[in-house]
C-alpha cells in the first residue's frame, strides 16, 4: 500500500530503494536455506521496485548470482511479466582452441585414423588451448621428455600450492570437467590471475565476467594428478562452493559425477593406454587398484581397445563425426 500510494503521490513507475551494507544480508548457508538477498530482490521485482545494494569497499557482482541460476529470477519468469527488470547475461560462449578447429569444415582434421603413436605427441597434444603448448613444443630444446616437461609447466601455471588450496581444487574441477561457476568478478580475478582460467565474457553492465577452461591436455594432465592426490580435500570444496553460492545445487551432482569418471579413467601421458574392459572394471569396483593400469585379457573388443582421457570439453550445438574424430581420434 504504501508503494502504491508513493507511486500515485508522485507520479512515478519505479520505486528506488538503497541499501547500504548489503553485503549483511548474506551468509554462509547448506543447500536448503533461502538466501535473505534473493528473498529481497524477489521481492522487489514482483513488486517493480529497483533496489541498490551497496558496501563499502567490495563489489556487488560478488555477492548478486548470475541471473540463470538465481531462485529470484527462476520464480520471475515463472510469471511470465512482459517487461523485465533484469537483463539476462549472454552465456553461450566458450574459449577456443587455438591450433585445431573442430568443425567439419576445419582443414585440420587430422587423417584418419590417426596412429596410436600419435595420440599422446606433444606435437598433436600442442595444438590445443592457448599457443603457449605449440611454442613450448615447437622450440623446446628437450625431446625425450617433453610430455613430462609441458606436464611440469602446467602445475606451476595452475599455483595448487600457493593460494590455500581452495580456489586451485575449484580450477582444477573446472579444467577436467568443463564446469562453469558463478560468474562473480573476485572469483574471476583470481581464477584468471593465478590458475589459467579465460575470461570469455563480460556482461553488458560490467558486473559479471565468465571464466572458463579451453580443451587443454597438459592443464588437465596437471589438475588430474592434483585430484589424484588430494581427493578428499577436493570434494569437500565442491560442497563448501554450494553453500558458498559459487556453484549452483543443480551442477554440483554433475560435476562430481566427471570428476569420478576422470578418477576411474585417468591414466598418465607416459603410461601403458587403459582398456575398455579395465575401465569397465573400475567402474564396478573389481579393480582394487584403481590407479594401476591392469590390462585384462579376453572380453571381446573390450579386452583390446584402448582408451584414455583426462578431463571433458563442451561442443556447441550437435557433434558430426568428423568433430568427434578431429577432438578425440
Amino acid at each position: 500500500m504504501a508503494v502504491t500510494e508513493f507511486k500515485r503521490r508522485f507520479g512515478v513507475r519505479y520505486v528506488l530503494v538503497l541499501c547500504d551494507e548489503a553485503a549483511t544480508l548474506l551468509r554462509q548457508s547448506n543447500v536448503v536455506d533461502m538466501q535473505n538477498f534473493r528473498l529481497f530482490r524477489r521481492v522487489f521485482t514482483v513488486q517493480g521496485i529497483t533496489a541498490c545494494f551497496a558496501r563499502t569497499q567490495s563489489k556487488v557482482q560478488n555477492f548478486a548470482p548470475a541471473l540463470h541460476r538465481d531462485d529470484s529470477w527462476r520464480f520471475y519468469r515463472v510469471n511470465d511479466m512482459d517487461s523485465p527488470y533484469m537483463p539476462a547475461p549472454f552465456i553461450s560462449v566458450s574459449p577456443p582452441d587455438i591450433g585445431m578447429k573442430l568443425t567439419s569444415e576445419a582443414k585440420e582434421l587430422p587423417p584418419y585414423p590417426l596412429a596410436l603413436s600419435d595420440l599422446h605427441s606433444p606435437a598433436w597434444l600442442s595444438r590445443f588451448g592457448r599457443p603457449l603448448w605449440f611454442a613450448f613444443a615447437r622450440h623446446s630444446l628437450v625431446r625425450e621428455h617433453l610430455s613430462q616437461v609441458l606436464v611440469a609447466v602446467a602445475k606451476s601455471k595452475m599455483n595448487f600450492d600457493t593460494t590455500g588450496n581452495s580456489v586451485g581444487s575449484l580450477a582444477a574441477v573446472m579444467c577436467v570437467a568443463a564446469l562453469k561457476p558463478t560468474p562473480s568478478v573476485e572469483l574471476a580475478e583470481q581464477l584468471v590471475h593465478s590458475h589459467m582460467a579465460t575470461v570469455v565474457h563480460v556482461s553488458r553492465n560490467r558486473e559479471l565476467l565468465y571464466t572458463h577452461y579451453p580443451s587443454e591436455p597438459y592443464l588437465a594432465e596437471a589438475s588430474c594428478l592434483y585430484l589424484r592426490d588430494h581427493w578428499t580435500h577436493v570434494l569437500q570444496t565442491l560442497l563448501n562452493a554450494v553453500g558458498q553460492h559459487v556453484l549452483d545445487m543443480g551442477l554440483i551432482g554433475e560435476a562430481i559425477a566427471r570428476v569420478c569418471f576422470i578418477a576411474l579413467g585417468f591414466v598418465r601421458l607416459h603410461e601403458p593406454l587403459l582398456t575398455v574392459a579395465a575401465f569397465r572394471d573400475r567402474i564396478r569396483g573389481v579393480d582394487e587398484s584403481p590407479l594401476q593400469t591392469k590390462q585384462p585379457s579376453g572380453d571381446g573388443m573390450a579386452g583390446t581397445a584402448v582408451l584414455n582421457f583426462n578431463h571433458f570439453m563442451k561442443l556447441e550445438g550437435r557433434p558430426t563425426p568428423e568433430m568427434l574424430c578431429a577432438a578425440f581420434t
